[in-house]
């Protein structure tokens, strides 16, 4: 193991803020899961669903690259 890495590893702070990240994308999954499964359930239609899952997904793609870019060019 890299001293980088070990240092990592023994910092309680990231240790906590690693396992909370874990945590978000565990509640994110069922999140997902729990509403493609009603959609499933009411529609009983693919194209729903694909539309549905588009539309999770967009967002973030689209609001990605801005809010990077505006935070490369403000001050904290």
């Amino acid at each position: 193991m890299s001293d980088f890495t070990w240092l990592l590893a023994r910092n309680r702070n990231y240790r906590y803020t690693w396992m909370g990240q874990i945590v978000s994308e565990i509640g994110d999954h069922f999140n997902n899961v729990a509403v493609l499964s009603l959609a499933v359930e009411m529609t009983h239609s693919g194209a729903v669903i694909a539309a549905l899952m588009l539309s999770r997904a967009i967002p973030s793609v689209l609001a990605g690259p801005l809010a990077g870019v505006a935070l490369d060019r403000f001050d904290r």
